[in-house]
């Protein structure tokens, strides 16, 4: 996507969850993430570095923007839409 010239990647789903306090067709914004493969020792950035993605090891500490999350809560709030938080 990068190569195409995105800057932005907005990824939706319809996933099943483990919260029981949450109903089919809630609509959940992501908070955070699991990184199962590398909980079984693979890791998405081994092998050949292309320098035009950028530094080899990026951080992942805001791999969520903050900014976007604030005005994903504000457009809910307006239309009056329950948003969800989860992970």
């Amino acid at each position: 996507m990068h190569m195409l010239g995105a800057n932005t990647l907005i990824v939706t789903c319809a996933a099943g969850g483990v919260n029981k306090n949450y109903d089919v067709g809630d609509i959940m914004l992501i908070k955070d993430h699991l990184n199962f493969p590398s909980m079984a020792g693979n890791n998405p950035l081994i092998g050949h570095n292309d320098e035009r993605f950028g530094p080899r090891f990026p951080p992942v500490g805001h791999a969520y923007d903050r900014q976007y999350s604030s005005q994903m809560k504000q457009i809910a709030s307006k239309h009056n839409l329950e948003l969800r938080e989860g992970v």
